[in-house]
């Protein structure tokens, strides 16, 4: 991903320069940031508290964070099947170590020291099954719940048949909320 972003903007952006690292522990002096982006990251790490604390070290005083995450429990979609639509969204969220980070923004931010917190909700809304499967990844989960025994083949075939016919007549639906905040350093 580094390589491709140096490669997408080489041409535009010189003064720019790519680093991989550990949130937990930013290999950046203390008080060297005016702003810092977090963009769907917190959900993924083991210690998003302390990845909080590594950015408020980093940022110099009065700076500003931004950040967004989803909360994987908003995930929902319309379905026949809509015990099996809450078992997928249970899959899904099985194998995203912080599935509901979006809504615990506000506490971490507090238990880290920020103030002055400006929170929005924005839901996603996808009408394509196509697209909804490459962002959420309902079949692979849909598998899964095969896979450990919790429903049959024929239930996950009937359950992705169900939201394909649902695409094609025009009335499949998604929709997930992702949360953003903004946040200063005292």
């Amino acid at each position: 991903m580094i390589e491709e972003a140096r490669k997408r903007n080489s041409s535009c952006l010189t003064n720019l320069s790519y680093q991989v690292g550990d949130a937990h522990r930013l290999d950046f002096p203390d008080q060297t940031f005016d702003r810092c982006r977090i963009d769907r990251v917190l959900q993924h790490i083991p210690q998003p508290a302390l990845a909080l604390k590594e950015v408020k070290r980093v940022l110099k005083p009065g700076g500003i964070l931004v950040m967004s995450e989803p909360d994987w429990r908003t995930l929902l979609f319309g379905s026949g099947h809509t015990p099996l639509a809450s078992k997928v969204v249970d899959t899904i969220c099985a194998f995203i170590p912080h599935c509901q980070m979006g809504r615990s923004l506000p506490e971490l931010l507090v238990a880290a020291g920020f103030r002055e917190i400006n929170l929005l909700a924005e839901t996603l809304i996808v009408r394509s099954f196509s697209l909804a499967e490459k962002v959420f990844g309902l079949l692979k989960a849909c598998e899964r719940l095969v896979k450990d025994g919790t429903i049959s083949k024929s239930e996950c075939t009937s359950f992705i048949d169900d939201l394909e016919k649902r695409e094609k007549s025009g009335h499949f639906f998604a929709a997930i909320t992702g949360f953003a905040a903004q946040a200063r350093k005292n």
